[in-house]
Formats: C-alpha cells, sequence, structure tokens
C-alpha cells in the first residue's frame, strides 16, 4: 500500500503537478492572481492523490469492525458471517484458515485449514483439514463436526442428495456478509463532489484571472488636482 503510495506521487501526481503549473502559468502571467492560481494549480493534483489514497484507505478501517471484512494490505478474508473469516496472510493463493478474529486469531495448523466451502439457503459451512464446521452467524458460533453423516444431519440433507460446495468466490457471492454498500455510496459521492469543487474552482480562477488585464498594462487611477 504505501509503494502505491508512493508511485502514485512519483509516477502521476510529480509530473501532473508540473505540466499543470506550466499550462496555468503560460495562462495567467503577468496578470493579478497569477501566484495564487499557479500554487493551486501545483497542489491539486497532490490533493487528488492523497483522496485517491483515502479513498482506499478509509472503507476498510469501516469495515474491518464489521462481518464483512475483506481484509487490507497483506491479509486477505473470506467473510463466513458471525465475524469467523477463512483467511490467507501475504498471498491470495494457497490455503485458507478459519481465522477466528477476537476470538483467539488464525491458527495454520492442518486441522484449522479450508478445504471446502459449503452454503445451503444462507447457511454455511466448511469442510476442514479434520471434519466439517458449521457456522451459525445469528448465534456466532461454530458447530464442529466429526463426520459428513453427522454434517447432513446437521444441514438437513439426505443421502441421496448432494452437498452443495462452492468455489471461493461463488461462496462469497452467495453466502458472504455483504458491507453496507449506502455508506460506500454515500462516501464515493462526497469524494465525487469534493473532487469536481477542485477542478471547478481550479478552473474558475483560471478563468478569473486571465480576465484581468495584465499588471504591466493597468490604467492608473486618475489623480485629482490638491
Amino acid at each position: 500500500m504505501m509503494l502505491f503510495g508512493v508511485f502514485l506521487l512519483g509516477v502521476v501526481a510529480v509530473p501532473i503537478a508540473g505540466l499543470l503549473g506550466l499550462l496555468v502559468h503560460w495562462l495567467t502571467r503577468g496578470r493579478p492572481g497569477h501566484t495564487a492560481v499557479l500554487m493551486a494549480a501545483v497542489a491539486v493534483p497532490f490533493i487528488l492523490v492523497g483522496l485517491t489514497g483515502a479513498a482506499m484507505i478509509v472503507p476498510l478501517f469501516w469495515r474491518s469492525d464489521s462481518d464483512a471484512d475483506t481484509g487490507w494490505s497483506d491479509l486477505f478474508r473470506t467473510p463466513l458471517g458471525g465475524g469467523y473469516y477463512a483467511t490467507r496472510i501475504d498471498t491470495t493463493e494457497g490455503p485458507a484458515y478459519l481465522d477466528q478474529a477476537g476470538r483467539g486469531g488464525t491458527s495454520m495448523s492442518p486441522e484449522n485449514e479450508v478445504r471446502r466451502f459449503g452454503c445451503l439457503k444462507g447457511q454455511a459451512f466448511l469442510q476442514m483439514g479434520e471434519g466439517y464446521i458449521v457456522v451459525h452467524a445469528q448465534a456466532r458460533s461454530l458447530q464442529p463436526l466429526p463426520d459428513e453423516v453427522q454434517l447432513r444431519r446437521t444441514l438437513g440433507v439426505s443421502a441421496g442428495q448432494p452437498l452443495p460446495w462452492l468455489s471461493e468466490d461463488d461462496f462469497y457471492d452467495r453466502c458472504s456478509p455483504k458491507p453496507d454498500t449506502l455508506l460506500d455510496r454515500v462516501w464515493d459521492t462526497g469524494l465525487i463532489v469534493l473532487v469536481l469543487a477542485l477542478l471547478l474552482g481550479l478552473v474558475g480562477g483560471v478563468i478569473w484571472v486571465r480576465l484581468q488585464p495584465p499588471a504591466l498594462h493597468r490604467v492608473p487611477p486618475p489623480r485629482w488636482p490638491q
């Protein structure tokens, strides 16, 4: 995340600030307000990079306290409900492990590995390294089961029916709790309004300065005889 921020600053913000500064200088040089609007033009790309970082990071903070947390930085989570997750650390590939966030963390032992994800009418269940687990999201608890017979009995699935195992992506789409989209929309809308206000303010400032007569050709005020 930090490297991405440095990339945005060095590769995106600095060149754009330089080009924008040259353009604004060419449009407004020699006119009152030139320095102020030039400084604003150079600052705007850096402000936009900061807002981009905020747009990426801030939602992670309010999701980190919710059951819909999908992780951030080097932590990748598939929400299971009830504050439980299937978590990978440092990679999006390889095995995921049952993460009991706030209840002891993540054990990366073989018996804690999540082998398969299942979902039946919103009820999440897992095949683990050893046995099975049913996730009771409302009760915020786990029900370990020793074998598939007990799992079928708990889920009410007869022996002749296939268990609804899913890929991890399909499990997330069908069974994982989702983040508050209303909060995301409000945040995104606020950022868009702020960005538009910055750009319109800069354009308006350039136009206003451009319309001023050059300082060297301004007509001095008349002097009245004393």
